[in-house]
């Protein structure tokens, strides 16, 4: 049974000025960190020197790769910066920042004991995941299926390349598209992740509250590259947590940067944290979490799917609508 909010669950989340500009900070460094990150993975030959990364999902030309984090001793924290406003991303450090794994810094006072690794339910310290690959198509496609700036569009996205999303709401809107980038969203969102029917009764179920962005912008060497960013923060006087819904929130930060390589070739990059927090196997985590990640290469498809429906819907199912035309209309104006 899927877990689904009434309607009016959430009140109008409202956001000053200067949270909302807090946000679209934090949303471009994230963004330049994973951006600095895909050039140093690209400049290393795209591979990993570091044997730990292993590799957890494939499919389509995309592969997902994991590195188990070092667990925190108890004295240690996740760095959480601290603002004026209510508003807390959870981010890394910036050690991580350029890094192309982001994991190199971590020392060996910080490694799993014997016993430690022995442990069946524990909670995990957060892991870190790389996806990278190419699927077929064009840079415009793969940014045309991941923009989802409304309620129905997000749940519309989230059914066809099957991220498994319970409920999923948009709280507000920061940022929208513009002549230049028809492809800007910049906003609050919050969503609940479907629990594995198998896992009931056994693992809590998680919700997040995250800032998403996605739009265009440029390398260093000033070529194109779109970006995916979904980025945990806290909003606890606006968006509590919903414990006693049996809700556990979770922290994620994720980054896709995507390219243009060659014809007809979308080159995709991301760097993902996640924290599921609670108890949860952690071999469980990781895979749930590759399924997320994997997903993306369904994005282009569905981008196609989002062109022929607007086709059919504005010319009557003419016979415009052939796959020629389909993969070459603009995906400007088609929101």
């Amino acid at each position: 049974m899927k877990f689904t909010l009434p309607e009016n669950a959430f009140p109008e989340l409202i956001l000053s000025k200067e949270q909302q500009q807090e946000l679209i900070d934090e949303a471009e460094s994230v963004v330049r960190d994973t951006l600095a990150a895909n050039e140093a993975f690209r400049a290393e030959g795209a591979t990993f020197k570091d044997p730990r990364w292993k590799l957890v999902r494939a499919k389509d030309g995309l592969n997902v790769y994991h590195h188990q984090l070092a667990r925190p001793k108890s004295s240690r924290k996740f760095r959480r910066p601290r603002f004026k406003s209510s508003f807390s991303p959870v981010i890394l450090s910036e050690s991580h920042a350029t890094d192309p794994t982001g994991v190199s810094n971590y020392g060996d006072n910080g490694e799993v004991s014997a016993s430690d690794a022995g442990e069946e339910m524990r909670r995990p310290a957060g892991f870190q995941m790389i996806l990278h690959g190419t699927v077929d198509g064009k840079l415009d496609d793969a940014m045309f299926g991941t923009f989802a700036a409304t309620n129905q569009a997000w749940m519309w996205r989230s059914s066809h390349i099957n991220d498994r999303l319970d409920d999923a709401r948009v709280l507000a809107t920061i940022r929208g598209p513009t002549k230049e980038d028809p492809f800007r969203f910049l906003g609050v969102k919050w969503f609940v992740k479907e629990r594995p029917a198998v896992l009931t009764g056994l693992v809590q179920q998680r919700d997040y509250l995250i800032l998403e962005a996605t739009g265009l912008t440029v390398d260093s060497k000033g070529e194109k590259v779109g970006y995916y960013l979904m980025h945990s923060i806290k909003l606890p006087r606006m968006v509590p947590e919903l414990n006693e819904l049996g809700l556990l929130r979770g922290d994620l930060s994720l980054c896709f940067i995507d390219r243009q390589l060659g014809k007809n070739k979308v080159e995709k990059y991301c760097r993902s944290f996640s924290d599921p927090r609670g108890k949860i196997i952690d071999r469980v985590a990781v895979i749930v979490t590759a399924e997320s990640l994997i997903c993306a290469a369904s994005i282009v498809d569905y981008a196609y799917i989002k062109k022929l429906t607007w086709l059919m819907k504005h010319k009557g199912g003419q016979s415009a609508t052939n796959e020629h035309q389909i993969r070459h209309l603009s995906s400007r104006g088609l929101q």
